[in-house]
């Protein structure tokens, strides 16, 4: 055996870890549960070896496919799913691999390239082959994996489309750079493998990074409307004690006016203790903490800054919507409408209102708020008024999202009843 002999057997090794390194991708796309990783791992091996060896050793057409299926659909059983969809998918797989040699031959052929009988652009066209596999599973598998990370979709398919232009451009040259020399086309099989799965790992790393990153944002946030909610609790429980401590004070003042007949002191006493009990004292409460939370923060940092707030809440059942969703919904919303009503400077018009009900099998949002800053509007897009856009926090366009993915809808009139009033209304099903 020469050594070009030895390096085209080495490819053909390499080439099928590869293959069947992506048919584990496929499955773990398609079943979603792993019965044990380490006999997995082993099964998958023991498969590669007995697909090699086929390779040296037989060369009859039906014989191969026929292990290979069988191969393929044996494989399933490392995962739980019912015996249907595990045929389907090895079958599948199969032709998976079998119309990406296809699209290779033909690339090759319209390319003058004569894969079928140079021993050099048939090992190249055999290492593509699954490339292609692995680069539309490993895509897709990518995309999957982002459906709730819609901030973060136009980087990803930025990145995506970059990946998948360096691994086919890198496929293209190089056989043109190994000017066929087995050694050289070795090597670069390897590298082609290996610059492949380190990208799409290193996409896999950067997914699973946001994703984190993600989860903590929004724990971070349950715990400050927690903590607001808390605060807020303090201050009442706070005020109706300093009004117990004095009840008695001004009951007793009160007896001592009327005992004198002094009618209308005891009458403007009396007025002001209104003012002095002037306390809401049943923030909203509902069975859903969470909303509870960021309304209730919400509608405190409205009054802060002097604007007023007509709320309205109705939950008749359980709400199955995450609470991710409808607090990115909200608070983006209600930051929006404050911001607009505090450009407004006549007191009386300074004013807001919040409507959000859990009824009937639907989750629904809605608010309206005056503005004296003419909103701007690029196609269906407003935009924020705001120097730094980045400070405007979500955005129209991400509450738009998060609505259309849930299969609600979103209306906004930023001339309600033909007045500088600004209406949001969302709808969408209570459902997880």
């Amino acid at each position: 055996m020469n050594l070009n002999d030895v390096i085209i057997k080495a490819a053909y090794w390499v080439t099928s870890a590869f293959t069947f390194y992506t048919l584990f991708r496929l499955y773990t796309l398609l079943f979603k549960e792993m019965r044990n990783i380490r006999l997995c791992i082993l099964t998958f091996c023991v498969a590669d070896v007995i697909s090699s060896l086929q390779w040296h050793l037989y060369h009859n057409v039906i014989s191969n496919i026929s292990i290979s299926l069988v191969m393929y659909v044996a494989l399933t059983y490392n995962f739980k799913s019912k015996f249907g969809k595990r045929v389907l998918a090895g079958f599948g797989a199969y032709a998976l691999f079998s119309l990406a040699e296809t699209v290779v031959v033909g690339i090759f052929t319209l390319a003058g390239l004569d894969i079928l009988h140079n021993e050099y652009y048939k090992l190249w066209g055999t290492a593509m082959s699954p490339l292609i596999a692995y680069v539309i599973i490993s895509t897709t598998i990518q995309r999957l994996a982002i459906k709730e990370l819609t901030y973060f979709k136009s980087r990803h398919t930025a990145f995506l489309g970059i990946i998948i232009f360096i691994i086919f451009g890198t496929g293209y040259v190089l056989p043109y750079i190994g000017s066929e020399n087995l050694g050289h086309m070795f090597i670069g099989i390897v590298a082609l493998i290996m610059i492949a799965i380190f990208l799409f790992a290193f996409m896999d790393a950067m997914v699973k990074e946001s994703k984190e990153r993600a989860v903590r944002t929004a724990f971070e946030m349950q715990n400050k409307l927690f903590s607001n909610e808390l605060d807020m609790v303090k201050e009442y429980q706070y005020e109706i004690k300093t009004i117990r401590h004095n009840i008695d004070h001004h009951i007793q003042t009160l007896n001592d006016l009327l005992a004198k007949q002094e009618y209308e002191s005891a009458r403007n006493y009396a007025k002001g203790l209104t003012k002095v009990v002037n306390v809401d004292l049943a923030p909203i409460i509902t069975s859903i903490p969470e909303l509870d939370s960021i309304l209730n923060l919400k509608i405190k940092q409205a009054h802060i800054m002097d604007i007023q707030v007509r709320s309205t809440v109705k939950v008749e059942e359980k709400c199955a919507i995450p609470p991710q969703a409808y607090i990115s919904i909200i608070g983006n919303l209600m930051d929006n409408a404050i911001e607009a009503v505090d450009a407004i400077e006549e007191k009386d018009k300074r004013h807001l209102s919040v409507s959000v009900g859990v009824v009937k099998g639907a989750f629904f949002i809605e608010i309206m708020n005056s503005y004296w800053i003419e909103p701007v509007k690029e196609g269906e897009a407003y935009l924020s008024s705001k120097e730094e856009k980045r400070d405007h926090g979500i955005g129209l366009a991400h509450v738009r999202d998060i609505v259309e993915k849930r299969g609600g809808t979103l209306e906004i009139d930023d001339h309600f009843l033909g007045e500088k009033i600004f209406n949001v209304k969302v709808l969408m099903y209570n459902r997880a």
